[in-house]
């Protein structure tokens, strides 16, 4: 099977479990309230946080080694170190944070979910790495999509009878993972050597100490992340309400959806353009260049919709009561279109070898957001918080970004210069957008008009940008 055919039938399950999950999303918000929403996105938060260490990473090692009983060793350690943080680290966790009165009377009765959800998800992680190794593509894109239909499903029929609670939203993704590790197993894949029998303590031993550094490092590298990505919803459950952190969860997910989608595909096409070039540093900067220019005008659009129509769009589609999400949003734009331009140049890291620059970025990244949210939040109530974290992420990424781009031979100047030409051609949507508010208010019909000026707005830029076209096709793959 060829590679592109492989990338095909990985990828497009990936964006079909993303289209799922985001098409159910207007339905769940009119079953399940805001600060239901808000308890299970406190507690997935926790979980998000926690299930990528809990392998110690040994999973992500497992596609290193040459012969397939040191992968069957990594994997083994990785699910026993799932199952150990699971069943022994998670419940003192849980009970620390109820003694500690971090969890409100909403999110309590979630508390299981901490050792359950990262166990289903810690060996979800395991398996897709080890399939990976195996080249099972097939398995793992019809794992992702069975378990976004089987959550989704099943957070919609409780709501509908009237469950409608953040224990049935965990619940759904627990049961969600639980089908794609059954898709998996159904697939009989082949059992690793390593559990057919005992394996030699020596052999467990040697193969710790080769790869070690991803348990001491990566695994550190993860938790910053991790962190500084799902530290919000935990400061504004804790600070405020879960109704708030429900809000500030929504947002970031309508929000995220873009990068999900596009973010990776355009990451991985441009590592193979970076990968050719590298000897040729010439080249290279034209090519980041044309990639610079070419995510700004795919991720642009869809920000600046909800830079400038957030609260009435998010009142539109998910339900009145979500309005204060849509204004989150519409704060937060800017700073994710920065965290897309870092998304994508973070290749960058990988092909200069520039590891602890990326663990110095994420560790800043994880501080400044912290400070500045409950900064923000004692002077200025929720909004200030909301303010701060947009000027942390803006800050951090942003000199991120400039970094990356001189790692490629393009100075603060020049790229000063390549995003205003960008803005420019980005004005006329802008503009139209800005004094499109008031009308919007007058129906579907008015939207409908919206969506025809930035559909033609979005085909201008893709005739001008022939590469555009080939990073829409890359994200839909």
């Amino acid at each position: 099977m060829s590679f592109a055919r492989n990338v095909l039938r990985l990828g497009g399950g990936n964006v079909a479990s993303q289209v799922i999950s985001i098409l159910a999303v207007p339905v769940i918000t009119r079953l399940y309230a805001p600060d239901e929403f808000g308890a299970f996105s406190f507690m997935f938060s926790l979980v998000a946080i926690a299930f990528p260490i809990a392998t110690l990473r040994w999973n992500s090692a497992i596609l290193l080694p040459a012969d397939e009983e040191t992968a069957d060793r990594l994997l083994l350690l990785a699910v026993a170190s799932v199952i150990v943080s699971a069943v022994v680290v998670m419940p003192l966790v849980a009970l620390a944070l109820a003694r500690a009165a971090l969890v409100d009377d909403i999110a309590r009765p979630l508390l299981w979910f901490l050792a359950a959800g990262v166990l289903a998800h810690g060996l979800v992680h395991c398996c897709e790495l080890w399939l990976l190794r195996h080249k099972q593509f097939g398995v793992m894109a019809w794992g992702a999509i069975g378990e976004s239909l089987a959550d989704r499903l099943f957070v919609i029929a409780a709501g509908l009878a009237g469950q409608a609670t953040g224990a049935f939203l965990a619940l759904g993704r627990v049961i969600g993972s639980a089908v794609h590790l059954a898709v998996f197993l159904r697939a009989r894949p082949p059992l690793p050597s390593a559990w057919r029998g005992r394996p030699a303590a020596a052999e467990l031993k040697a193969t710790m100490r080769r790869y070690r550094e991803f348990p001491l490092y990566s695994s550190w590298a993860y938790l910053f992340a991790n962190g500084g990505r799902e530290l919000p919803t935990l400061i504004f459950a804790a600070m405020f309400s879960a109704s708030v952190a429900g809000m500030y969860a929504l947002g970031v997910r309508v929000l995220g959806f873009p990068m999900l989608l596009i973010g990776d595909a355009v990451a991985r096409v441009f590592l193979r353009y970076a990968v050719e070039l590298a000897a040729e540093p010439a080249r290279l900067l034209e090519s980041t260049r044309l990639l610079v220019r070419s995510a700004f005008y795919l991720i642009f659009p869809p920000m600046l919709l909800l830079g400038v129509l957030g609260p009435q769009l998010f009142d539109v589609v998910f339900g009145p009561e979500w309005f204060d999400a849509g204004r989150y949003a519409q704060i937060l734009a800017l700073s994710f279109l920065v965290t897309f331009l870092y998304r994508v140049l973070s290749v960058f890291f990988d092909i200069h070898e520039r590891q602890r620059m990326r663990l110095g970025i994420d560790a800043a990244q994880l501080a400044a957001r912290t400070g500045a949210m409950v900064l923000g939040g004692l002077g200025w109530g929720v909004e200030g918080a909301v303010w701060g974290l947009l000027a942390a992420t803006v800050l951090v990424h942003g000199a991120a970004v400039v970094y990356l781009l001189s790692l490629a031979g393009l100075g603060a100047v020049g790229a000063a210069g390549l995003f205003a030409t960008a803005l420019v051609n980005l004005l006329p949507l802008a503009l139209l957008l800005a004094a499109a508010g008031p009308v919007l208010a007058g129906g579907p019909a008015a939207w409908a008009l919206a969506a025809a000026v930035l559909a033609a707005q979005v085909y201008w830029l893709a005739r001008r940008e022939p590469r555009l076209l080939a990073y829409a096709e890359a994200a839909l793959r």
